[in-house]
């Protein structure tokens, strides 16, 4: 009975094994997909990998309202200033411009809506997948079925270490070398796959690949987190704008004007709005991917945001604290940040 026992541990610990290498392998293969990544990225790409859709959304309208092409008031009603400019080089700045413009303007959380299923974003999210930052639609789809059946290999583990101690213990049958080695062996497998398991499962909602990582690190090197400044002349108001893409609407100098931006989705928040699979967040970025060097940690501070399978799921970016992941707003649940009429402050 005990060699039946430590034979079960060891079965157990290659399928853990086995599955576990499959699961690294695919992750370094996807992540390290072939990149034509160019030089520097600007505002709104950086965002976008910091903070997702949303958190470009948030850092469109921060722009805008900073350089006065757009008023942010109270109940986050953003307006068109009379006589601004109403046209930007940048579609995302315009897809604003053009939401603002009709009588009454839109609120920051309908802007977010819109645009998050509109073709800037979807424009953009394209060139930074074609650029090798950010990983394909499905590209994480191996690496989830590979995390669920490691799963159900660590339930094995544990089963079979608990009948390796209990047995023993009852007297069922005598203490050996085999009867010793089964829940050590058990209990090692198990361990490791566990470990492997909460690695992975952290890097699932992160779909940066380790060249949008890199990006992502250099940009926040040149441009460590700061409190907010006003922006008043060019070099401050790119400063500001580089900011609050990489680190959220806290980086805003005129807080009252950001808790405007944001303020929506709090209200939402607060009633359980959800968030869709394209313009809510950015990256996972307090845990991240152990292998890629840089977990994102507090890039998504300040205005709620997070990352997922192509920007799929709610993670980080925060109005507050809350987070939201990253795709479009519309249907999926989101642990923070609301979406509905927006996405919050990402």
């Amino acid at each position: 009975m005990e060699f039946a026992l430590l034979f079960a541990a060891l079965v157990a610990a290659v399928l853990v094994g086995a599955t576990a290498s499959a699961l690294n392998r695919e992750d370094r293969r996807i992540r390290l997909a072939p990149s034509v990544a160019r030089g520097d990225l600007d505002h709104y790409e950086l965002a976008y990998l910091a903070g997702g859709p949303r958190r470009v959304v948030n850092t469109a309208i921060a722009a805008l309202a900073a350089r006065d092409w757009i008023r942010v008031s109270r109940g986050g009603r953003v307006t068109a200033v009379a006589g601004a400019p109403a046209s930007s080089h940048y579609s995302v700045e315009q897809a604003v411009l053009d939401l603002v413009a009709v009588p009454g303007g839109r609120t920051s959380g309908e802007i977010r809506h819109e645009i998050g299923d509109g073709i800037a974003l979807a424009g953009l999210k394209n060139r930074l997948v074609g650029q090798g930052f950010l990983l394909p639609d499905g590209s994480l789809e191996m690496p989830r079925r590979l995390v669920t059946r490691l799963s159900g290999h660590l339930v094995l583990c544990f089963v079979i270490e608990a009948a390796a101690i209990v047995i023993p213990a009852a007297g069922a049958v005598p203490w050996s070398a085999a009867s010793i080695l089964a829940p050590v062996i058990a209990a090692v497998a198990g361990l490791y796959g566990l470990i492997t398991r909460s690695r992975h499962a952290l890097a699932l909602r992160d779909p940066l690949t380790r060249t949008g990582l890199g990006a992502l690190r250099q940009a926040r090197i040149r441009q460590p987190r700061v409190a907010g400044a006003v922006a008043a002349d060019d070099a401050a108001f790119a400063a500001m704008t580089g900011a609050v893409a990489l680190y959220g609407l806290d980086q805003f100098g005129d807080r009252s004007v950001a808790a405007e931006i944001a303020h929506e989705d709090m209200r939402r928040h607060g009633s359980h709005s959800s968030c869709a699979s394209g313009s809510c967040g950015g990256a996972p970025i307090g845990g991240g991917h152990s292998d890629h060097g840089s977990s994102h940690g507090s890039s998504h501070h300040g205005d709620s945001g997070g990352h997922s399978g192509g920007h799929s799921s709610c993670g980080s970016s925060s109005c507050g604290s809350s987070s939201c992941g990253s795709s479009s707003c519309g249907s999926s649940g989101c642990g923070g940040g609301g979406c509905g009429g927006g996405c919050g402050g990402g």
